[in-house]
């Protein structure tokens, strides 16, 4: 899969080197070793619990979890 990213592709032509290359080996390395990587990474995405993540974005813009720590912290106590 080729980056559609203009300056991805720059970068690459002029030093050979990207951070998604850089990832791909690693994956590729990892999944020498484990031949589940690839399917552990996508699962990894399912089920997060959005309460324990720093941001996220949605359709009404960016949350942080500093929005309502306060709150939140108050709570515990």
């Amino acid at each position: 899969l080729n980056c559609a990213c203009k300056f991805s592709l720059k970068v690459e032509q002029e030093e050979d080197k990207s951070k998604r290359k850089e990832m791909k080996k690693l994956i590729e390395i990892l999944s020498e070793q484990n031949k589940n990587v690839i399917f552990n990474l996508l699962k990894s995405t399912e089920n997060v619990n959005l309460e324990t993540i720093l941001s996220y974005k949605d359709q009404s813009g960016k949350h942080s979890f500093l929005d309502d720590y306060e709150e939140r912290s108050c709570e515990i106590k």
